[in-house]
């Protein structure tokens, strides 16, 4: 996974359904971490959708403080499938990262697009495999290359 990095007080994470749930709402975490002058503070967030309002899963940083967003995941714990859209404000203009289909009873782990030519978006299928969707590739075509999967250090 790609990290997001909140870098100024004004940038924060939110997330909004296409439609207001039926029954439950959507059940969301999100972990990061504040990359301090003398260490690094581990933060972990979880809450609900609110029908389809914007919720913040990740607040903006203190000023002066880099926030690095490592980890996103919502399940879907409602009666019907959801559009979610990932979303990062920035001082008040919203500028849509993901947008993802969420079946009944799925979780979906949130993340940056990684940059492959070809592929839009990827999705985790597991914590193992991840698929291309939204692919420019047409039949007969093979996506080929690595994709580097190492641990980010700061």
């Amino acid at each position: 996974m790609r990290v997001i990095n909140l870098d100024t007080e004004h940038k924060t994470l939110k997330i909004r359904l296409g439609a207001a749930h039926a029954t439950n709402p959507l059940l969301w975490t999100s972990h990061y971490y504040d990359s301090l002058p003398t260490n690094i503070d581990e933060i972990n967030a979880d809450g609900e959708t609110n029908g389809a309002d914007n919720v913040t899963i990740v607040a903006a940083p203190a000023a002066g403080v880099k926030r690095v967003v490592k980890d996103m995941s919502v399940y879907n714990a409602d009666t019907q499938a959801h559009t979610l859209y990932l979303i990062l404000d920035d001082d008040g203009t919203e500028y849509i990262i993901r947008v993802y289909s969420i079946g009944i009873a799925q979780s979906r782990t949130l993340d940056a697009p990684i940059e492959i030519e070809g592929v839009d978006f990827w999705e985790t299928e597991s914590p193992t495999t991840i698929r291309p969707t939204n692919s420019k590739l047409v039949d007969g075509q093979h996506l080929t290359g690595t994709i580097d999967c190492g641990i980010f250090q700061p």
